[in-house]
């Protein structure tokens, strides 16, 4: 009998050392742009937007900088789907917003023969541990029918978080995209 309860003590403990925290699950959402965009009339091809992110970011953690040379990778804070997607996706969305009558997709249209593709190679993605994101970035826009890329420009976007948390920092991170994304804009991808 007490080895039983032995056993039985043993296995709870397991049990209890195995429980922890949920894992929590973050994507990220386009952002309205604060003033409402004209309407070009103008015709485009469909634009596909294309996202190259480091290895250190392309991972299913949530990453920020812990310090010099140092990273903290949560445990149980997760993005939902690959970190590439969810930025390609996300600033697609943010890009449409931005440039109302223009085609803009995330992946190429079925059949699409014409289109130019934004490659958007993203070099920092992460906040700190104050919960400050900076996105430093990259972008070209590539024309399949003549097979031209042009650079188009480069920014850096600094956004705060309302708290140093990861919660937090995933928002702020949804708010560095369209920044970033007005940048491109503002450079003349229409």
């Amino acid at each position: 009998m007490i080895r039983l309860f032995v056993l039985a003590a043993a296995c709870c403990g397991l049990a209890a050392c195995s429980s922890g925290p949920p894992i929590e699950f973050y994507t990220l959402d386009s952002v309205p742009p604060a003033i409402a965009p004209a309407i070009s009339t103008a015709v485009t091809l469909p634009l596909v937007v294309s996202v190259n992110v480091p290895e250190v970011l392309d991972r299913p953690e949530l990453v920020r900088t812990a310090g010099p040379d140092r990273l903290d990778v949560s445990g149980i804070h997760r993005w939902g789907a690959p970190i590439d997607d969810l930025i390609r996706r996300a600033l697609a969305q943010d890009l449409a917003q931005r440039l109302p009558g223009r085609a803009i997709f995330a992946e190429p249209p079925p059949g699409s023969q014409s289109n130019e593709t934004l490659v958007v190679s993203i070099d920092t993605f992460t906040p700190d541990q104050n919960g400050v994101v900076t996105l430093d970035g990259h972008w070209t826009l590539v024309s399949q029918s003549s097979d031209l890329a042009k650079t188009m420009g480069a920014a850096r976007v600094t956004i705060d978080a309302t708290a140093p948390t990861f919660p937090a920092s995933a928002q702020a991170m949804s708010k560095a995209l369209a920044a970033f994304a007005d940048k491109i804009v503002a450079e003349g991808v229409d």
